[in-house]
């Protein structure tokens, strides 16, 4: 088994990462389906994020399968079944590279396999050759003439005291969930999301500008959804940007099913994406930071054709979002102006105290310590804050005069709780949607638009008072006058 600490250098050695996925993208059409064998969960997580980023220009698409979320990450467990669903992707040919921790090492049969990436260290002859030979099948057993073994050594025995494997008695896994434990699992379950976050801040060649703007609470989740199934898992974090958006798309999701015919517990495919692509248009907007991620939604449809029910919401401490706060971290070293050894001495002391939270948040000192860094050049003024609302009066007479969509733009929160305030003056006590000229009724929002009462062009103003709520239809004809 591999030392906990080498386990996180490797895992968050972004320059290293790169270099893998680079490494494959650049032979992509010589390596082929590829299976990448990593160092664990973490690992695992940044190098998928990193190739579906990257992947893009190629047409190249990668998924990860671990056996281990439950018992060392989140507390749900990424089902068998969800794992299978992946692999078969593999074998289609929809994933290109599958990466895994401890999976495919025996058992699974992948003959189309024609290049492993070893990006983990091993002293096992066995586990070598168990993972090399995903790859080492042949013809005769449906396999390919060829096969790439790319492996990145870094020259692992001159750095590394080996240790032997651990075993954990059966009542450490048994003991009774205390009110901390559950908090803990909680971090750990965002702390996914947020591994694939500063993954992408880490890489210089993603822009992420957006992201590093907004205030760092902003960046620290409400809570999340939990989304179980009989066959998969899934949990959807929810920020300040999309709280309003998610609690809107979940009050309309039973008016969303009547209007595509769903009746069943399964959504074909094609009305999937349909009804995908109708609630990423109605309910959120690219405008969002951090944005709704297309899976999410997807997941969620999926649920709730098959339970018709709410999904559960667990609402993060407010003491404990106050506590990530690394805004308030950088505006001490900055208002007592401390040297840089202070500096060092503090963050440490936050990372290394009893029972903190920040680890479990933010995976490494390295990005934590990034993280304050960007609020310092915010503080310096070399990041510009991005801002939520207008802050003056002359401000806010301005951007009267601009579309409800271009204020979403300069300002997402603020022009996002405008739009978000005349759809809910819209309902009626049926909760069901009015349109304010023809006075039809609707379920949901597929067939409204927010319009102005007086036209832009006539002096009207972008203001609570005169926007509203009309059907296609008669938008159409309102505008056809």
């Amino acid at each position: 088994m591999l030392p906990e600490n080498l386990v996180k250098s490797i895992a968050g050695n972004a320059e290293r990462n790169r270099l893998i996925v680079e490494k494959y993208l650049e032979n992509h059409e010589k390596y082929g389906p590829t299976i990448v064998f990593t160092v664990g969960k973490d690992h695992a997580i940044a190098l998928n994020k990193l190739f579906n980023e990257k992947g893009k220009r190629y047409g190249v698409k990668s998924e990860y399968i671990v056996s281990d979320i439950r018992d060392q990450a989140t507390g749900i467990t990424i089902s068998s079944k969800e794992n299978d669903e992946k692999i078969k992707r593999y074998k289609n040919g929809e994933v290109q590279v599958l990466i895994n921790v401890n999976i495919l090492t025996e058992g699974t049969d992948l003959p189309l396999t024609h290049t492993v990436f070893l990006t983990r260290p091993t002293v096992s002859t066995v586990l070598m050759t168990q993972m090399v030979g995903r790859a080492l099948r042949g013809t005769k057993a449906g396999g390919t003439k060829e096969a790439y073994i790319v492996s990145f050594i870094d020259n692992w025995n001159d750095k590394i005291a080996w240790v032997n494997p651990q075993s954990l008695t059966d009542a450490e896994f048994h003991e009774k969930e205390t009110d901390v434990e559950r908090r803990n699992k909680q971090l750990r379950l965002i702390s996914i999301e947020k591994i694939e976050e500063f993954v992408l801040m880490a890489d210089e060649s993603v822009d992420t500008s957006l992201l590093e703007r907004i205030s760092m609470i902003e960046r620290i989740p409400l809570g999340y959804y939990i989304l179980s199934t009989f066959e998969w898992n899934h949990q959807i974090l929810v920020y300040n940007s999309t709280q309003v958006s998610y609690e809107n798309l979940i009050n309309d999701l039973s008016g969303i099913m009547r209007q595509y015919g769903i009746n069943d517990e399964v959504i074909p495919d094609d009305t999937l994406k349909e009804m995908t692509d109708y609630c990423m248009d109605c309910y959120f907007d690219d405008s969002m930071i951090p944005a709704c991620k297309r899976r999410d939604v997807e997941r969620l449809l999926e649920f709730y054709a098959q339970k018709e029910v709410p999904p559960l919401f667990n609402t993060l401490d407010e003491i404990d979002r106050k506590k990530l706060d690394v805004s308030q971290v950088a505006k001490k070293i900055y208002d007592e102006d401390m040297s840089r050894s202070v500096k060092k001495e503090y963050i440490d002391s936050l990372w290394n105290e009893d029972g903190s939270i920040i680890p479990m948040y933010y995976t490494t000192l390295y990005f934590f310590k990034k993280q304050i860094d960007i609020e310092l050049d915010k503080l310096d003024g070399y990041i510009e804050a991005k801002a939520t609302a207008p802050q003056t009066e002359a401000e806010k007479r301005k951007i009267e005069e601009f579309s409800l969509q271009e204020i979403i733009e300069a300002y997402p929160k603020y022009g996002i709780e405008l739009k978000e305030k005349i759809y809910r003056k819209a309902l009626n006590q049926n909760g069901r949607y009015v349109c304010n000229m023809c006075g039809k009724e609707f379920d949901t929002r597929r067939y409204l638009q927010i319009d102005h009462i007086k036209a832009m062009d006539n002096g009207g103003l972008t203001v609570e008072d005169n926007l509203q709520v009309l059907c296609r239809w008669c938008n159409t004809k309102k505008g056809a006058k």
